[in-house]
């Protein structure tokens, strides 16, 4: 969720609007306007692993049904670039039949801020009765290449999801994200922690650093916990 050009791509896709009378003008602008807080780590990561907590948050029913409402990743910005990223996590969204909150796991990657690749997968363990638990999240360079690969760990050990040929990138910095649509209406409740790199010689090691990195939300912030851990906190906060 590196740009708004990302979001806009999708919203076109896939947003399904339920009827909106009532809504002031200002909710529907919300739905297309993206916001994100994101933790910065080690600047030459080949990979990155988050212990991120799966959080069922506030959606803004005003948006209708899109994916994205609600993300957290774990991420690597290409190249230490804004707008190059390789990236996996969660999305939450409601269901447009039943109104029930919904997850999914999901990949993306992309160069100056345009979408490269995508996949969103249905993941047994990513799901909204599972609320509150922590899964790691991997996103790992592959030795003597430019390609990277995305996994999930519900707890019997990491699984691939995909896998980016070609990005044009070895390495970049090491982060974390939470984002959402639908302005101050949607949460963004986030917890990080365990949070690990990939170093050149293909070592995981703890974080050394984490700081704010980039904060564009209204209504929430960064908040460290230590070189391993961070929040995002309902209040006011920037960068």
């Amino acid at each position: 969720m590196a740009s708004s050009i990302r979001w806009s791509a999708t919203i076109a896709a896939c947003i399904v609007f339920f009827s909106v009378a009532g809504f002031p003008d200002r909710a529907l602008a919300d739905c297309a306007t993206e916001e994100q807080v994101f933790a910065g780590g080690p600047t030459q990561a080949y990979g990155t692993t988050n212990n991120i907590r799966l959080t069922d948050r506030a959606l803004n029913t005003a948006c209708g049904t899109p994916l994205f409402e609600a993300v957290s990743t774990a991420n690597v910005t290409l190249g230490g670039a804004f707008g190059n990223w390789v990236e996996v996590g969660w999305e939450e969204h409601i269901n447009g039949g039943t109104g029930a909150h919904e997850f999914n796991a999901f990949t993306e990657w992309g160069l100056a801020g345009n979408i490269k690749g995508q996949q969103v997968v249905g993941v047994s363990c990513i799901k909204l009765s599972n609320a509150g638990n922590y899964y790691k999240w991997r996103v790992n360079k592959v030795a003597g290449t430019n390609d990277w690969t995305l996994h999930l760990n519900c707890g019997s050990g990491f699984a691939q999801i995909t896998r980016y040929n070609g990005t044009g990138y070895h390495s970049g910095l090491a982060t974390g994200e939470a984002a959402r649509l639908g302005g101050p209406v949607t949460g963004m409740s986030d917890s990080q922690d365990t949070l690990k790199y990939k170093n050149s010689s293909g070592t995981w090691n703890s974080w050394t650093s984490n700081f704010c990195y980039l904060d564009t939300a209204t209504n929430w912030y960064y908040s460290h916990v230590s070189s391993t851990a961070y929040k995002v906190l309902n209040g006011s906060g920037s960068c």
